[in-house]
């Protein structure tokens, strides 16, 4: 047995995910993502953004942070998206 006691078996991350159609243009697009933990955003199987372990950690009482994304130029109208 380990000096620690028992491994926990980590369980599988919850993916969200929606698809949505872009039915006509686009004149401004943006996402803010608060995620309690750390989070990665996709839109069509992209990451978004250079970030890496975003958000920052908090006293979650206190303090939720969150970040924004310009998704503009990678919406064209007539096509399926999934994020």
């Amino acid at each position: 047995m380990q000096p620690w006691g028992k491994l926990a078996v980590a369980e599988p991350l919850p993916l969200f995910r929606k698809a949505f159609a872009v039915s006509r243009p686009v004149a401004r697009a943006v996402v803010h993502v608060c995620g309690l933990g750390h989070y990665e955003l996709f839109l069509d199987g992209t990451k978004v953004g250079d970030h890496f372990l975003d958000p920052a950690w908090t006293v979650y009482a206190k303090t939720v942070v969150y970040n924004t994304f310009e998704l503009t130029e990678r919406l064209d109208p007539g096509r399926m998206c999934s994020a």
